[in-house]
């Protein structure tokens, strides 16, 4: 994987690009399959709190298309999240890969839905163990 430099100097990779489902609780009556953001804009969400950067995807791809969604709970663990639409509580937006098969779950995906991405940056100064493992397994 190639790294770069923004602007401040800061080195960075990009690590992985992902494209957001929608999960809703199996009991759920959205239908199944496919929605579009709109589908889900009356829903009560989870959601990584707003300002960390899990959160701007979600909210920037609801705002572009002209939408607002209640936030009802904030978690900073995807585990978290997924009890809550367990429950029935709540719907949410996350990448695929977080999502592990679960017969109390629906992974729907988003016709118009967000991208995460995820990226690495670092200290050249001072780079952290995480950090040069994370390196080292990505040029090997």
């Amino acid at each position: 994987m190639t790294c770069y430099t923004w602007d401040s100097g800061v080195p960075w990779r990009l690590l992985v690009i992902d494209r957001l489902v929608a999960v809703p609780s199996a009991r759920h009556t959205l239908p199944a399959g496919r929605v579009q953001l709109s589908d889900l804009a009356a829903e009560a969400f989870t959601d990584f709190p707003a300002g960390t950067p899990g959160r701007p995807q979600s909210d920037s791809a609801l705002a572009a298309a002209g939408l607002r969604r209640h936030v009802a709970f904030e978690a900073l663990a995807p585990d978290f999240m997924l009890g809550l639409v367990r429950h029935n509580l709540a719907v949410t937006l996350l990448a695929a890969r977080h999502v592990q098969p679960d017969p109390r779950l629906a992974v729907l995906a988003i016709t118009d839905g967000p991208t995460r991405s995820e990226y690495l940056a670092w200290s050249d100064i001072n780079p952290s163990p995480a950090t040069l493992a994370i390196l080292a397994e990505s040029h090997g």
